[in-house]
This record gives C-alpha cells, structure tokens and sequence, in this order.
C-alpha cells in the first residue's frame, strides 16, 4: 500500500496566483509611491536652497560693490547701482540663468530660470517644484522676484546705502 499512496500525489502548483500577484504589485506600488514622494520633497527643499544661497551671493555681490564705492571715495555712484543687473556681480552665473528679458516674455521661460526683468529692474527666478511654495497674495504667480532698493535718498541724487528686497513675499518650507 505504500507503494500505491506515493504514485497517488496530487500533483503542485507551480507559480504564484492572481491573489498573491495583486499583493505583491499593490505592496511595490506602495513602496515606490513613498519613495517618489520622498525625492520630490528633497528635490525641491534643494531648490529652495539655491535659490537661497543665490540670493545671499547676490547680497554680498552687493555688498562688495558698495565697500568698493566707499572705500575708493565714489559714494556718489552708488545710485547707478539701482540700474545695474545684480547677477553680474556674481563670479558664476546661477545655473539657468537666461539674461535679460523683457517682462512680456517671462511667463514663457521655462521652470527653473533665473532671469534679469529690464522693464521692472527685477532678478525673478522659474521654480521648477512649488508643492511647498506659498505665494502672497496666493493668487500671484508663482515668480519669485527680488528688487534693488535705495536705503536712503539724501538730496535726490544720493543714495547713502542699497539692499536687495523681495517684492512678493513668499514662505518656502515655512523658512
């Protein structure tokens, strides 16, 4: 009888079935979902970053330009500053720069641009991720614009100090 119940094996499955294969694919789904989530938001908190450290570089370009005036005696020239293409005081264009346009054709640049508006006399810069960009007012594109402002006008023709000012507020990982 022995013999007999060893022939009698019902014979096995090979494979997996439908069941187990809709697990597995919906548990990878899962898993790859999570990690693309992840990348995003790190993709974009280094964005955030750049754009950052862009603006400081372009502060201390500024700076520099002013000690220089100062030192040299030609406080005077200060105000020609104001016209002056602040990104042309860095040593390295930021990456994407496009150079001077026009204020029409910026909503056509493409994300990730940094750009000098000549008609406003504005740096703006193209996010290319602003899942956690909050604009002011919300409404507003998404352009992030920087201005050369006079800290002080003396008589008309004297400026005594410049900064680089946001022009629409915004919030950024809540920084």
């Amino acid at each position: 009888m022995n013999a007999n119940a060893r022939r009698v094996r019902p014979l096995r499955q090979a494979g997996i079935t439908l069941l187990e294969f809709s697990v597995v694919a919906a548990v990878l789904v899962t898993i790859a979902g999570s990690l693309l989530t992840a990348l995003l938001y790190y993709e974009e908190l280094a964005e955030a970053m750049v754009v950052k450290m862009t603006v400081q570089n372009i502060r201390s370009g500024l700076r520099y330009q002013i000690a220089d005036r100062l030192v040299a005696g030609r406080t005077r020239e200060m105000g020609q500053l104001l016209r002056d293409n602040p990104v042309s005081w860095l040593d390295s264009l930021p990456e994407g720069y496009v150079g001077s346009v026009r204020s029409d054709a910026v909503p056509s640049l493409p994300a990730g641009s940094w750009f000098y508006d000549v008609d406003r006399g504005e740096i703006g810069y193209v996010p290319k991720l602003s899942f956690y960009l909050a604009m002011e007012p919300p409404e507003s594109d998404k352009i992030l614009r920087w201005r050369m402002q006079a800290l002080r006008l003396s008589p008309p023709w004297e400026v005594e100090g410049l900064m680089l000012v946001t022009v629409s507020p915004y919030r950024w990982f809540s920084q």
